[in-house]
């Protein structure tokens, strides 16, 4: 088995209560007043390239608004809904709806 012996007390290595030498990048970007949020709404405001500028507002976007999850089917269905006539299926929108309003809210 390697390293100490079980029972002889720790020696070397880091002392206790040492901070972290690396700086967050928080902490950079703040000591030089700079704001990578702002420089990138810069960039989709007034490039000239419009694919960077589709680029840093598709970025941007992720911090406005969150991805949406794909939908997953728990149900069942007893007959699939392509077989069903017309008059049949118009007569099931309202019990869907109602079915949905119930399970959202």
């Amino acid at each position: 088995m390697a390293g100490r012996p079980v029972g002889y007390p720790k020696s070397g290595g880091r002392a206790k209560g040492t901070p972290n030498k690396r700086r967050s990048i928080e902490d950079l970007c703040a000591a030089a007043e700079f704001d990578p949020f702002e420089a990138m709404l810069l960039i989709a405001k007034s490039h000239q390239d419009d694919n960077l500028r589709f680029a840093a507002m598709k970025e941007l976007c992720q911090y406005i608004s969150p991805k949406l999850k794909a939908l997953e089917h728990s149900g069942s269905i007893e007959r699939p809904l392509r077989d069903l006539p017309d008059e049949e299926l118009l007569a099931l929108v309202p019990e869907a709806i109602e079915t949905l309003k119930n399970e959202t809210g």
